[in-house]
């Protein structure tokens, strides 16, 4: 309970700093008439789209990314070693609110001993801006299509939502991407709130006077409560699970085009003791380091 009320203070802190509003003119109605949505940026810049809200290919984002990490961690827990991902993700404006979907995957390069599973997820939501706050709410299905019943209860189902913070307007410029979510995870009955930030950091305009070159760095922090958890190896039955975890990272990236970049960085992170009254193993050790490189398209 004292770490959930933690990340409720944190959720009340940023919540009572004074934003600048940014007004959004025009409302789509039954006319089709031009709407104009506003899209807070990082640098205190704000992007805006005018559209018709009809169906339109020049309206709609897409962006993919292929990359290799020495370790798939997720929350804490090592689930791969080395592995290939890759994602697409497709975004559409409409009536103001951004909906996106998409899909991820993780490949391992080599499983050991069929513990290393290959993972496809799937997700949905819609994002909603309101002055300086982006408003997400969604859902991803995490499926192991190697299936069969020894591998049923790794593929679930999750819904979640959040709430990201632009502070270039308080903070002269910078942006720390404050954000809070929560997920909620029924076929594990699994809690999970998350706490992270994030600054993109512009050396290159510093060092090389090249904008193109940036340091995109990140921290987490994370508390998992599940009473349907079940261990990689298998063993029959639900087992309770309560942990906490943070961790870090920077790349370097570099833009070679508009719509192309590519990164490469280091990751750290840890868990905290679980707890002696719960039933689940976390599987590697408790503090782990890996590394990545990546290259990403938008289009």
């Amino acid at each position: 309970m004292k770490k959930f009320t933690a990340f409720l203070a944190i959720a009340a802190a940023f919540s009572s700093i004074s934003v600048a509003q940014v007004a959004v003119s025009g409302a789509p109605d039954a006319s089709w008439v031009p709407t104009t949505t506003v899209t807070p940026m990082s640098g205190g810049a704000v992007e805006y789209k005018t559209y018709i809200p009809k169906w339109s290919l020049d309206l709609l984002s897409v962006s993919a990314s292929v990359g290799y990490e020495s370790k798939y961690m997720f929350r804490g827990e090592k689930l791969a070693g080395n592995s290939i991902q890759s994602g697409v993700d497709l975004a559409y404006p409409f009536y103001g609110i951004d909906v996106y979907a998409g899909v991820w995957n993780n490949s391992p390069v080599e499983s050991k001993n069929n513990d290393e599973l290959n993972e496809i997820d799937f997700y949905a939501g819609a994002n909603y801006y309101y002055g300086a706050f982006r408003l997400d709410i969604g859902t991803i299905y995490y499926w192991n299509p190697e299936g069969g019943q020894a591998f049923r209860d790794f593929s679930n189902m999750e819904v979640y939502g959040g709430v990201t913070l632009d502070t270039a307007s308080v903070f002269y410029g910078y942006n720390l991407n404050p954000a809070i979510y929560y997920y909620y995870n029924w076929d594990l009955e699994q809690h999970v709130a998350e706490f992270s930030m994030t600054y993109n950091a512009e050396i290159g305009r510093i060092l090389i006077n090249d904008s193109r070159l940036t340091l995109p760095v990140s921290a987490y922090v994370g508390y998992l409560v599940a009473d349907k958890k079940a261990n990689k190896d298998f063993r029959a039955g639900s087992r309770e699970a309560e942990y906490a975890y943070y961790g870090v990272s920077a790349d370097l990236a570099f833009a070679i085009r508009e719509y192309c970049t590519i990164s490469a960085g280091a990751r750290w992170g840890q868990r905290f003791e679980e707890q002696k009254n719960t039933e689940y193993i976390l599987d590697d050790h408790k503090s782990n380091f890996w590394f990545g490189a990546k290259v990403h398209f938008g289009f």
